[in-house]
């Protein structure tokens, strides 16, 4: 992601998914649904309609054990 030198950069609002077990109550989703639930509700939270984010930028860990 390139930004420009005077683009107006806004943090509006963080969620995370719940914490299961690996094959626990989200195995039957695909990574892009259980991200498009967070995104959503992250838009809600904020107050911002979806045309409104141009970028987003998301982690994932994977623990072992």
């Amino acid at each position: 992601m390139r930004v420009q030198e005077n683009a107006n950069i806004v943090i509006t609002a963080a969620a995370r998914t719940p914490i299961t077990p690996q094959n626990g109550e989200f195995k039957n989703l695909e990574c892009y649904e259980l991200g498009s639930v967070v995104l959503k509700e992250l838009c809600k939270r904020s107050g911002l309609e979806v045309d409104e984010v141009s970028s987003v930028i998301m982690g994932n860990v994977l623990t072992a054990g």
